[in-house]
C-alpha cells in the first residue's frame, strides 16, 4: 500500500467516523426527545389518574346524595300526608261541633213542643 493509497484510506475513514458522528448526535436528540415524551406523557398519565380518581369520588357522594335526597323526600311525602290529615280533622270539628248544637236545638224544640203538648192536655 502506497502512502497515497493510505491518505485516501485515512480521509475515507475520517469522513465515516464523521458520519456516524453525526449520526449519534442525530440519535442523541432524538432519544432525548423521546424520553422528553415519556416524560410529559407520564405526567399526563398521572392527571389523568388523579382526574379519574376524584370522578370515582364524586360519582360516589353525588349517588350518597342522591340516596339522602331521595330518603328525606319520602320523609316530607308522609309528613305532608300526616299534615293534611291532621287539617282534615280540625275542619271536621267545627262540622261536628254544629252539628251536635243543631242536635241539641232539636232535642230543645222537640221537648219545649212535647211540653207544650203536655200542658195542654
Amino acid at each position: 500500500m502506497t502512502s497515497d493509497d493510505c491518505t485516501k484510506q485515512h480521509a475515507e475513514l475520517d469522513q465515516h467516523v464523521q458520519r456516524l458522528a453525526t449520526n449519534v448526535a442525530v440519535l442523541d436528540e432524538k432519544i432525548s426527545a423521546a424520553f422528553k415524551r415519556i416524560d410529559e406523557e407520564r405526567a399526563r398519565t398521572e392527571t389523568l389518574q388523579k382526574t379519574v380518581t376524584a370522578l370515582e369520588v364524586l360519582t360516589t357522594e353525588v349517588k350518597r346524595i342522591g340516596e339522602e335526597q331521595a330518603r328525606q323526600w319520602t320523609i316530607l311525602n308522609e309528613e305532608q300526608i300526616r299534615q293534611w290529615t291532621s287539617i282534615d280533622t280540625l275542619r271536621m270539628k267545627p262540622a261536628a261541633r254544629w252539628e251536635s248544637v243543631i242536635g241539641q236545638i232539636v232535642a230543645l224544640l222537640v221537648a219545649a213542643g212535647v211540653g207544650i203538648l203536655l200542658s195542654k192536655l
